[in-house]
């Protein structure tokens, strides 16, 4: 072959040094390393003369299997013969001890692992058991599905499962607000120590905190269910401490206020909120097929076909007769912003408006009224022990005569001629 100026200079020739003198096999380089491979087999070292006019310095060249099937071998130049020879016989015997694989690792990769090991000397760690576990997670990670997709996934899950819309959106809103921060990263990847950091970065009462990890929890409780992640990372995260003081109710008077100045397209709900202590997503579910002045009762639909009944006060009676409808919704469109309103209406009349302070309010003044802790459990939806908590002797008798006495002038005549 002609000479290559870019190039080695390829011989055709080979010859062979007197194995008697150095021991070693040598032949000139000629390029055709397939037909060498064929005489000397693909764990063969060889050791071949080498031209190159843009490096004339290096004579030989030593050449040693690769650990990867199907690509070129491994070589290395030497200036001598003897450094040659000497490197050649150093891979011989290494390759013959370690194998083929480790004989062609490269030194910068010995001195990468060299350093990984001193690293993990102090934790007693084997390199080969970490390299294993790194392995392990990257393969668990291309498995595992993106945050942003898994959310999706659960909540479609629900939906075929018949949860309540209420449940959904609440669902959806906290798990979306996750999924900004996390989305596109698999699950596998996320670990409780993000999850707890993120939880109090919210800046959130302790109460809304835990809502956030349950429904956290439940995503992650989803994906194990999946076999996207083998545990669920929230079970190591703590729950909030929520310190409960005594409830803050309002006075007759504040109520009296509140009724006097609530507008006729919320006169039922606010209504029913004060005088039957039903919680605010219930208010929103309910029809007005379910409140029975027949039976004197309103019927409130709980999780699944569970439902129970509150009793229809004469004074509660006296402000639903004149905007009772046969059905329909008891809230008027828009009600969450009209409600809002409202209540920015009644901290300008010098009103302070307490969170719950309506249902608590309820629950107050119809402990002192009934002195039944287990029926008013019931009326509530709570337990006896939530009862008795916050709302036993919280108010007197006479100020619960008090409180259902606030009803309009005229609304004993309609009460009457009903």
């Amino acid at each position: 072959m002609g000479s290559n100026p870019t190039g080695p200079t390829l011989k055709s020739t080979s010859y062979r040094i007197d194995r008697k003198r150095c021991g070693h096999s040598v032949s000139v380089f000629d390029g055709n390393q397939g037909h060498n491979e064929a005489i000397y087999g693909m764990s063969k070292v060889t050791l071949n003369a080498y031209q190159n006019a843009k490096e004339p310095e290096y004579k030989w060249l030593v050449a040693w299997p690769n650990p990867v099937p199907g690509k070129r071998k491994l070589r290395k130049r030497f200036k001598t013969r003897a450094a040659a020879a000497k490197f050649k016989t150093d891979k011989e015997t290494e390759i013959a001890r370690v194998g083929v694989d480790a004989a062609s690792v490269r030194e910068s990769a010995i001195d990468d692992a060299a350093w990984c090991v001193r690293q993990l000397e102090p934790y007693g760690a084997n390199l080969r058991d970490v390299v294993a576990e790194w392995i392990t997670a990257k393969e668990a990670a291309k498995a595992s599905a993106p945050v942003s997709e898994a959310i999706e996934e659960a909540l479609a899950a629900k939906r075929r499962a018949g949860r309540t819309q209420d449940h959904l959106s609440s669902m959806q809103s906290r798990l979306r607000r996750f999924g900004r921060t996390f989305g596109d990263r698999p699950l596998v990847s996320i670990t409780a120590e993000e999850i707890e950091h993120w939880l109090h970065g919210l800046n959130v009462a302790p109460v809304t905190l835990n809502g956030f990890r349950r429904y956290i929890g439940g995503l992650f409780g989803f994906a194990v269910k999946r076999g996207w992640v083998e545990k669920n990372p929230v079970d190591s995260i703590d729950v909030a401490t929520v310190k409960r003081g005594p409830v803050e109710i309002y006075t007759p008077a504040e109520i009296r206020i509140t009724m006097d100045m609530v507008p006729d397209n919320l006169l039922a709900p606010v209504a029913i909120a004060i005088f039957a202590g039903l919680r605010p997503k219930e208010i929103q579910r309910l029809d007005w097929q379910h409140v029975d002045f027949l039976r004197e009762r309103i019927q409130v639909d709980g999780k699944g076909a569970k439902h129970r009944y509150v009793p229809l006060s004469s004074t509660l009676r006296a402000w639903l007769d004149p905007v009772a409808q046969p059905s329909g919704p008891v809230v008027p469109t828009n009600y969450v912003r009209r409600l809002t309103a409202f209540k920015h209406a009644l901290r300008d009349a010098g009103v302070n408006v307490i969170a719950d302070g309506w249902r608590h309010s309820f629950a107050s003044y119809e402990a002192a009224r009934i002195q039944d802790i287990g029926k008013l459990a019931s009326i509530l939806g709570n337990s006896p022990g939530v009862i008795h908590q916050h709302y036993r002797e919280r108010v007197l008798p006479e100020e619960a005569e008090a409180f259902f006495s606030v009803i309009k002038a005229n609304a004993k005549i309609l009460r009457i001629n009903a």
